[in-house]
């Protein structure tokens, strides 16, 4: 039996297995890739630096207004982090979303789903930067939290998955995640 499983509002997969699933991911990150890969038209570098700047100026007054550990301070700094990706500025964008994810520990809890979702970012970056470790437990502390949030079979589980498989994280398809205490644990 087919099951399905939506990625985003616009975009879903059919698989049968987990093995199905990760192979259509894989297209999908591959393609992903690609489109970041590929060189930026002059127009499109300009107007990412406009925008940047407009981020940039946003993010100043939302932390006048609101302090840099704030909701508004992190929506604000993943929009600039995901601009300076498409950049290419790949180490910039891991500073931010290291950053992010202080934010969602400090005002969430360092086991709410809001950081999971920030880890799994920040995994994604470490993975495009290949920085193997920060990678795997980033990847491996959102994972124990999507289980205790979602349940072990639930889809966001299966996705995010399928995501450290592709990264190539030892034990993605089985493993049960890493709980904050056993993270400080191992440093």
């Amino acid at each position: 039996k087919k099951k399905n499983i939506n990625i985003n509002n616009d975009d879903s997969i059919n698989y049968q297995s987990i093995n199905e699933l990760n192979n259509k991911l894989n297209d999908k990150i591959s393609d992903i890739n690609v489109n970041v890969k590929n060189e930026l038209s002059d127009n499109e570098k300009i107007s990412l630096m406009i925008k940047e700047k407009e981020i940039k100026s946003e993010l100043h007054q939302i932390k006048l207004d609101y302090g840099d550990v704030s909701y508004n301070y992190a929506k604000i700094l993943h929009k600039l982090g995901g601009n300076i990706y498409k950049q290419g500025r790949f180490e910039d964008s891991y500073h931010i979303s290291k950053e992010i994810v202080k934010i969602h520990e400090r005002l969430d809890g360092y086991e709410h789903i809001s950081t999971a979702q920030a880890l799994s970012n920040l995994g994604s970056v470490a993975f495009r930067l290949g920085k193997t470790n920060e990678c795997n437990y980033a990847m491996q502390r959102a994972l124990y939290i999507f289980i205790q949030e979602y349940g072990i079979d639930s889809n966001e589980v299966l996705l995010h998955r399928g995501k450290m498989m592709t990264f190539q994280i030892k034990d993605g398809e089985r493993s049960l995640g890493l709980s904050y205490s056993d993270y400080e644990d191992e440093l």
